[in-house]
């Protein structure tokens, strides 16, 4: 069947040929790849989401509406397009063009083109609607898309939301695994793939969860999703001292009244159950030190620069024992680094005699130290002491 559509298609095309003439229209500018619009554009967001500070949860809806409407332009693109309307034209070679190219066209777009455009068009409406009819047609028509593009960015980002709507939580893990295959590691990405897992695994944090989230905290150390998954193990396992560090961290970060409330109530159900509950409740458990970070004379760098104060064991500096990140914009600034900020359980600067400390103007944005970051010497200190860290050296 392909065969034959191919030769009434080398056929139509003397037919459009002629036709193209007397329309005179000019060749279609071909659209660009979906995946790498939405690359540009994600990044485009994320930058713009740090010069206005926006919150983790604005971000993550920004994306998710981002994709949804780059999904919504993909599905009208492979759409048929109307053709343009034209004066003067020969009516026997537009009678005889058209007639062919709309049957060859339907034909060509039976096999070839996009089954599901219509229900792909209207994917923004129907995540929005909630009608699980409608949300269940959606995620056959993205299937249906993958099977042939299973490169799509936009659609496993779209699928693996639906999935998590539809609480098909282990459906949205495989589709969130499939857009890292395909774009590698995103922060937004990893985020919604770990929170699936998580679930999928009825409230377990597997080491494959783990692996996720620490890749986010390594990242952006004081991700308040990622601190309030954290916290929810915890306190599933009854380790209550842990969800208190979490959730220290996670109520420095900005965000809306309500969720703060709920979390300090949190915070202090979780300090009611540490062992000296009067101790636990009025005073701040947590050994701390006091690092005052600033920036030497570096000309022209970007505020929105991450800075990573970094705190490790001299004998294991690899994982760090704790992060925090601040921008080039917070300097001069001074911090508490505290057990709360631990990047790992069991590990904490308070068990520590002494431990090393160095802050890093990372220009790559990666928490590693890259060739041409601006980094402060390494600097011992211990708990209740005072540190200053002045970042004054290019990496080379």
């Amino acid at each position: 069947m392909a065969v034959y559509l191919a030769v009434v298609a080398l056929g139509v095309l003397a037919v459009v040929g002629i036709v193209s003439v007397a329309f005179r229209s000019g060749r279609a500018r071909e659209p660009e790849s979906a995946t790498t619009l939405f690359e540009v554009r994600r990044r485009e967001l994320s930058r713009e989401a740090e010069l206005q500070n926006l919150g983790a949860e604005e971000l993550a809806a920004l994306e998710e509406e981002l994709a949804l409407n780059h999904l919504d332009e993909s599905a009208q693109l492979d759409s048929p397009a109307e053709p343009e309307s034209a004066s003067r034209v020969p009516r026997l070679p537009l009678v005889a063009g058209s007639v062919a190219t709309l049957v060859v066209a339907t034909g060509l777009y039976g096999v070839w083109g996009e089954p599901g455009a219509p229900v792909l068009s209207r994917a923004s409406e129907i995540m929005r609607g909630g009608d699980r009819t409608e949300m269940r047609a959606l995620e056959d028509a993205l299937e249906s898309r993958l099977a042939r593009e299973d490169e799509d960015a936009n659609s496993w980002f779209v699928l693996g939301h639906l999935r998590t709507q539809l609480e098909d939580y282990g459906g949205a893990a495989a589709a969130f695994e499939a857009l890292h295959e395909v774009a590698g590691p995103l922060v937004d990405v990893d985020v919604a793939w770990a929170q699936a897992r998580y679930r999928a695994d009825d409230g377990q944090m597997s080491a494959a969860t783990r692996v996720i989230v620490d890749r986010v905290l390594a990242t952006q150390p004081d991700h308040p999703e990622m601190l309030e998954l954290l916290t929810v193990d915890a306190i599933h396992r009854s380790d209550f001292r842990a969800a208190v560090g979490y959730l220290s961290r996670a109520l420095r970060q900005p965000m809306p009244a309500s969720r703060r409330t709920e979390l300090t109530e949190v915070l202090a159900l979780a300090r009611s159950r540490l062992p000296d509950t009067a101790e636990a409740v009025d005073a701040e458990p947590l050994a701390g030190i006091s690092v005052s970070v600033s920036l030497g004379a570096f000309p022209n760098v970007d505020p929105g620069t991450p800075v990573f104060v970094i705190a490790r064991d001299p004998d294991a500096p690899r994982p760090p024992l704790a992060v925090r990140r601040l921008t080039v914009a917070d300097l001069p600034a001074r911090i508490e680094l505290t057990d709360a900020d631990a990047m790992m359980p069991g590990r904490s600067l308070s068990a520590m005699d002494a431990v090393e400390l160095l802050a890093r103007a990372s220009l790559s944005g990666s928490p590693s130290a890259r060739a041409g970051d601006l980094q402060s010497e390494v600097t011992t200190g211990k708990s209740g002491e005072r540190v200053a860290l002045r970042i004054e050296h290019r990496l080379p």
